[in-house]
C-alpha cells in the first residue's frame, strides 16, 4: 500500500461512494478495495477542510496512509503518518462516544504501533462536534485546532514507508507457548472475534446449567491464545488446570512457574485429582484418549475444550473421534473461530494448494515460499543446516519408535518434530517431502508411515501450519512432487 494526499482524495467526496472507493484504490495501490461508508467519506472531507482552513497548503496532506488494515487481524487505522522518529495516528469518529471507548481504541492502536519503536502521537477527531482530542499518558484531553496544526507541522517532512513490511505477524502476534512472558504480562490484544467469544464464555460459564464449552477453528485462527487468555482471567476467580494434548514445551513450564494456571500433559492427566480445580481447559482436545475424556466428564467440573479436527495425526485419533463425543455433550456451548490471524494469506493459500492442486488463487504472489531440491540425504542435510543457520525451525516427522526410515536421518539436526511442536508457532518453518509423498488426481497422498498409526500427510499439515512468515520445503529425490510445487509457486496454471 502507498501513501496518498488526503486533499486530492477528498475532492471526490461529493460524488458517488463507489467512485471514491475506487479512487482510493488507485491512489493507494491497495491490494483490495477498502470498506468505506458514506459518513466516513464525509467525515474525512470535513477533517481535511478543517485543517486546510488553518494551513492553506495542499502539501500538508502528503504521505498519509488512509484506512490501513493489518492483513492477519484486520486491525484498521483511519490515518497514519510517519517521520524518522514519530508516528501520527488519527482516528475519526462520526459523533462523540464514551471517552473510555476512545481511550481503548487509541491504546489498542498504540499497541500495534509500539513495535516500530517510535514516538506515537494519538489523536481522535469527532466530526459532528468538530472536536479534537489527544491521548496523553492515561488522559484524553480536548485540544483546539491550532494545536492540531502544530502537531501536523511537527510531522513535516514526512516519510513514505513500506507499511506492509512494517506489520509482520511476528511483531505483534504473540503465542502463550512461544512468548509466555509477553502473554503473562498482558502485552497483547485479542481480535474483535476472539474478544466476543471470550465475553460470552466468561458470562455463560457462571450459569449452573452450562458445564461444557468448545472453541473450534482451523490452524492459525488463534484458538490457543484465546483459550489461555480465558484461563488466565478465570485463574483470578478459581483454580484453573490446562491439559495440553501433546508434549509440554518450555512455554508451558514458564506459565506453570509464573502464574496461577496449572498446565499438565495429557499423559499426566489420567493421574490428576480434579476435585481441587474449578475450571479445566483442554487444549488440542482432539488428541486425548477416550478414557481421559470420560474421566473429565465424571469430574463434574466446568470444561472448556479447544480443538481442530483437521489436525488429527493418527488413525487412532481418527477412530476415537473425540470431536464427535464433545459435540454430543448436553447443553454444549460451541464457538467457532473463522479468520486466520497467525498465517498470512500468501502462506495459507500455498499450503491449501499444496494439498489440493485445484485450489488456485491467481492473485497470489508467493514471495515467502522457498523450494529446494536434494538428490540424496547428504544434500538434504546441507539444505536443512543452511536453513537452520538462517533461523528456520526445521520440523521433522515424528519418527517410529520401532521401524527406521529416511526421516530418522534428520533427527540429529533438530529436536523438533510434528508432535513436539503441537500448539506452537514459528516465524520461519522448514520441512521436507520425500518418496513417501505423491500426487493422485490433484491431491497430495502418502505412503504408510513406519509407525502405521501415523499419517504422513497429516504430520506434514501439522508442521507447515506452524508457520507465520516464511516457509521452506525441501524435496528429497522426488522430482514429480517438486515439479508440481514449482508450478504452484510460479502460480501460472
Amino acid at each position: 500500500m502507498k501513501s496518498l494526499n488526503l486533499y486530492f482524495l477528498t475532492r471526490l467526496s461529493e460524488f458517488d461512494l463507489d467512485l471514491f472507493i475506487q479512487s482510493d484504490y488507485v491512489m493507494s495501490k491497495k491490494g483490495e478495495n477498502s470498506i468505506i461508508r458514506e459518513h466516513e467519506k464525509q467525515n474525512l472531507k470535513q477533517f481535511v477542510d478543517t485543517i486546510f482552513s488553518l494551513c492553506d497548503n495542499v502539501s500538508f496532506f502528503d504521505n498519509f496512509y488512509y484506512s490501513y488494515s493489518i492483513p492477519q487481524i484486520s486491525e484498521e487505522f483511519d490515518l497514519l503518518k510517519f517521520t524518522d522518529t514519530k508516528i501520527l495516528n488519527i482516528e475519526i469518529k462520526d459523533e462523540l462516544i464514551k471517552l473510555e471507548d476512545i481511550c481503548y481504541q487509541l491504546d489498542k492502536n498504540r499497541y500495534y504501533l509500539s513495535h516500530l519503536e517510535k514516538e506515537i502521537v494519538s489523536v481522535c477527531y469527532i466530526a459532528k462536534e468538530d472536536l479534537f482530542f489527544i491521548k496523553s499518558d492515561e488522559q484524553l484531553l480536548e485540544i483546539d485546532k491550532n494545536e492540531i496544526k502544530n502537531i501536523l507541522d511537527a510531522f513535516e517532512p514526512s516519510l513514505k514507508v513500506d507499511i506492509d513490511d512494517m506489520f509482520k505477524a511476528s511483531k505483534f502476534l504473540i503465542s502463550p507457548l512461544n512468548t509466555p512472558k509477553k502473554f503473562l504480562d498482558g502485552n497483547y490484544f485479542l481480535t474483535n472475534h476472539q474478544n466476543e467469544i471470550k465475553i460470552k464464555i466468561e458470562k455463560e460459564i457462571n450459569l449452573p446449567q452450562n458445564k461444557y464449552f468448545e472453541i473450534k477453528g482451523i490452524a492459525g485462527t488463534g484458538k490457543t491464545l484465546l483459550l489461555y487468555d480465558i484461563a488466565k482471567n478465570l485463574s483470578n476467580k478459581g483454580r484453573v488446570c490446562v491439559i495440553h494434548g501433546g508434549i509440554l514445551c518450555d512455554g508451558h513450564q514458564y506459565i506453570n512457574d509464573n502464574s496461577n494456571i496449572v498446565v499438565i500433559s495429557a499423559k499426566e492427566a489420567m493421574n490428576t485429582d480434579y476435585s481441587v480445580y474449578d475450571f479445566i481447559f483442554i487444549d488440542e482436545s482432539h488428541r486425548i484418549y477416550k478414557s481421559l475424556f470420560e474421566l473429565l466428564i465424571a469430574s463434574n467440573k466446568k470444561l472448556i475444550f479447544s480443538l481442530d479436527s483437521n489436525q488429527i495425526l493418527s488413525k487412532a485419533e481418527n477412530y476415537r473421534n473425540i470431536p464427535q463425543l464433545i459435540a454430543n455433550l448436553p447443553n454444549l456451548q460451541s464457538f467457532v473461530l473463522t479468520k486466520k490471524i497467525r498465517t498470512n494469506k500468501e502462506l495459507s493459500t500455498f499450503i491449501i494448494r499444496m494439498f489440493d492442486l485445484s485450489k488456485r488463487d491467481p492473485n497470489i504472489v508467493y514471495k515467502n515460499v522457498d523450494l529446494f531440491y536434494a538428490n540424496n540425504i547428504d544434500e538434504a542435510r546441507k539444505v536443512i543446516s543452511y536453513l537452520r543457520a538462517h533461523d528456520y525451525e526445521f520440523i521433522n516427522y515424528t519418527p517410529s519408535k520401532v521401524n527406521d526410515d529416511k526421516l530418522d536421518y534428520f533427527k540429529f539436526l533438530s529436536d523438533s518434530n510434528t508432535h513436539r511442536v503441537i500448539g506452537q508457532e514459528f516465524d520461519k518453518v522448514a520441512m521436507f517431502i520425500d518418496y513417501n509423498f505423491y500426487y493422485e488426481d490433484g491431491m497430495l497422498n502418502c505412503k504408510t508411515h513406519p509407525n502405521p498409526d501415523y499419517i504422513y500427510n497429516k504430520l506434514l499439515y501439522q508442521g507447515v501450519t506452524r508457520v507465520r512468515e516464511k516457509l521452506a520445503i525441501i524435496v528429497l529425490d522426488n522430482l514429480d512432487v517438486y515439479e508440481k510445487l514449482v508450478k504452484i509457486a510460479i502460480n501460472k496454471e
